[in-house]
């Protein structure tokens, strides 16, 4: 073998050298469905890292209040009074366009004792043990959804329901995301979420680094309000943890 070919051979070996590296390097970011990735646009997500309180999220026309721990209300809606008591609870407002607001009230960490709530309002039997759960109010309190995540975590391999969000005229499914970008890449437990309704991915939330948002092209103004709403808590959530451990198969 002449030098001139182990020159190359050399540089080639240091090309895919190189590449594996870069390719290591790279943050994980969360597989799209083709469906919603070429009917949306692509909102970066502005101020999910910090404190937890006190935090404000923006992405695209939509933006938060400053997150409050605890939520202070004046509406007489079944899913408040029942869960009044819970202790991990934030709320805030979710402004939209042309000023659009919902008022958003979300609660995690269910104890044992207060399962029997949520299994009575949601009409759904919990076996997980880590729930995070909400409403999304518009309208002046005329228009509520509700949401539960009853499997907010998930489990490695398995893109899986995770959840729902209802209104009075509409629900939509939450489904977890493990799989990432560029190839057979998959996560240990879920990186986002999609939402589906009628067996049609109409958004989506990447709730890993600094987050992203999507929302399907020519949607109803007041069900992108419900989305944005959701995605914020999604992002706003504390037990995500920002590293994602991930293998390839």
């Amino acid at each position: 073998m002449n030098h001139k070919h182990i020159q190359k051979m050399k540089t080639t070996l240091i090309t895919l050298l190189l590449a594996a590296t870069l390719f290591a390097c790279t943050t994980p970011q969360m597989a799209l469905a083709p469906s919603l990735k070429n009917n949306s646009e692509t909102m970066a997500v502005k101020g999910k890292q910090g404190l937890q309180i006190r935090r404000t999220l923006s992405f695209g026309n939509y933006s938060t209040s400053k997150v409050k721990q605890g939520w202070l209300t004046g509406y007489d809606i079944p899913f408040i009074l029942r869960f009044q008591g819970m202790q991990e609870k934030i709320s805030f407002q979710q402004f939209g366009t042309e000023g659009q607001v919902a008022d958003v009230f979300a609660s995690g960490k269910f104890r044992s004792t207060e399962l029997p709530l949520v299994r009575d309002h949601f009409d759904i039997l919990l076996k997980e043990k880590n729930h995070f759960a909400g409403s999304v109010v518009l309208n002046q309190g005329r228009d509520v959804w509700e949401f539960l995540l009853y499997n907010p975590d998930g489990k490695f391999l398995s893109n899986a329901g995770a959840g729902f969000i209802k209104g009075s005229a509409a629900s939509i499914d939450v489904k977890g995301v493990t799989q990432l970008e560029n190839g057979n890449n998959y996560s240990i437990r879920f990186v986002g979420y999609e939402f589906v309704h009628n067996g049609e991915i109409i958004g989506a939330v990447e709730t890993i680094n600094k987050g992203k948002v999507w929302m399907k092209s020519n949607l109803d103004e007041d069900l992108q309000l419900v989305l944005a709403s959701l995605s914020s808590c999604l992002l706003l959530r504390t037990n995500l943890e920002e590293s994602v451990d991930y293998m390839e198969i």
